[in-house]
Order: C-alpha cells, then sequence, then structure tokens
C-alpha cells in the first residue's frame, strides 16, 4: 500500500516533536500518551484556579504545561501559555479571560490530534 501522509495538525507539529527526540516515533508516541494522561485534568484545575482568582496556582499550571507542550512539539499552545502567564502574574484580568479560552481550546484541539496520532496502526 503506498504511503499514505499524515494530514498536518493545527496544534501538534509532529515533524518538531520527531525531531526532539531523534526521529523514534515509538518513543514520540509513548510520550504523548504520558503528555494525555498528566494533563487530562487541565481543564478543571484551571478553571477553578481562575475562577478562585488564585493566580499563583494557575500560573504553576500553565507553566508546567508550557514546557510539556514545548517538548511535544505544540508550538501555539506552549505560545499561547507564556502569554497567559505572563497575564496571570500580572493579574490582568481582562487578558486572564481570553487567554484562558484559547489555551484551554487550543489543549482540547491537541488532545484530539495526539490521540489521532497515537492511534495510528504501528508500521
Amino acid at each position: 500500500a503506498p504511503m499514505v501522509d499524515i494530514p498536518a495538525f493545527l496544534i501538534l507539529d509532529t515533524d518538531d516533536g520527531l525531531r526532539r527526540l531523534g526521529n523514534n516515533k515509538e518513543l514520540y508516541q509513548m510520550i504523548l500518551r504520558e503528555y494525555m494522561i498528566e494533563f487530562q485534568d487541565l481543564e478543571e484545575e484551571m478553571s477553578q484556579a481562575v475562577d478562585k482568582r488564585n493566580y499563583q496556582e494557575a500560573v504553576q499550571i500553565v507553566h508546567k504545561n508550557k514546557g510539556g507542550s514545548g517538548n511535544i512539539g505544540a508550538k501555539k499552545l506552549s505560545a499561547t501559555a507564556a502569554e497567559l502567564q505572563k497575564a496571570l502574574a500580572e493579574g490582568d484580568e481582562e487578558k486572564i479571560g481570553t487567554l484562558k479560552r484559547v489555551f484551554l481550546d487550543q489543549t482540547a484541539i491537541l488532545m484530539n490530534e495526539i490521540k489521532e496520532y497515537t492511534e495510528q496502526p504501528r508500521e
């Protein structure tokens, strides 16, 4: 069967993620599955922290995600996380509201992309 080209994802840059791991696809898929488990409660944790105006906790959540997202090649999400982290540190409520929505939307898209990528049959 001809090689099917995987469509480019919106958030997950698989080329970048694979490059970071010496193009080891099995290792990459394993790390992606770990990412999904690690951040499965992100939306709930984030929303609770922001609703309570516990911005210090929110900064820690976002900071951790920023690193994890960068490692797997989710550069767009990592960039959003950096902006949100800054807004939280400054207590800028208007920016926090907007960026939190973008952050969580991008996270939801990413989770679906990871699911799609990790469920591919092994070559």
